[in-house]
């Protein structure tokens, strides 16, 4: 069996999104429904290298997609994002890994990565 990690945003995909995305993180970042997103990138458009040190480290394939991209892809999960789900290649099904309520708890990238090693 080969899983992947599934991290999905809590904002939805494209030109527009990102844009009031990024002037929301901007101007006023406690108002940002993003979570994954402030604890990740913080305020600036690249991802913090330590995410990604820590990403490429696991032995488990990760994939990002935004709400809207994971509903189109799995129409038939109801979720609530920021939330990792693992899926199982043999039956493309997401299992809930971590959810929402506990993604928006870590307030630093140590509490995050704490989450998803456990």
């Amino acid at each position: 069996m080969k899983y992947q990690l599934i991290f999905i945003y809590n904002t939805s995909s494209g030109l527009w999104n990102w844009v009031t995305d990024y002037a929301r993180k901007s101007i006023d970042p406690d108002s940002y429904k993003c979570n994954l997103c402030k604890v990740i990138a913080g305020n600036g458009l690249t991802i913090k290298k330590p995410w990604k040190d820590f990403i490429n480290s696991l032995k488990i394939p990760s994939k990002f997609m935004y709400l809207d991209e994971f509903q189109t892809a799995f129409p038939d999960v109801a979720t609530e994002a920021p939330v990792v789900f693992i899926v199982d290649d043999s039956n493309n099904i997401p299992q809930l890994l971590i959810a929402n309520t506990e993604i928006n708890t870590a307030q630093t990238l140590d509490e995050l990565i704490e989450l998803v090693t456990l």
